[in-house]
């Protein structure tokens, strides 16, 4: 992982973002700790968590940085 992606709001919309509506809900916030709730705003686009648990989250997706 490269450091100018580590952080790169732009990738997590455009790579993680989009597979994310496939995923439940608990499987989002077992992955990264949150509340279904936060996970689910995650999920629709409305919110963009902090970058810890973006890895996490790709991973699940097998979606590569």
């Amino acid at each position: 992982m490269n450091s100018n992606t580590e952080h790169d709001e732009t990738w997590f919309r455009s790579h993680v973002l989009p597979g994310l509506a496939e995923v439940t809900l608990v499987a989002i916030a077992e992955v990264t700790g949150m509340s279904t709730s936060a996970a689910s705003k995650v999920r629709a686009g409305r919110r963009v968590p902090h970058p810890r648990p973006w890895q996490p989250v790709a991973t699940l997706l097998k979606v590569s940085k």
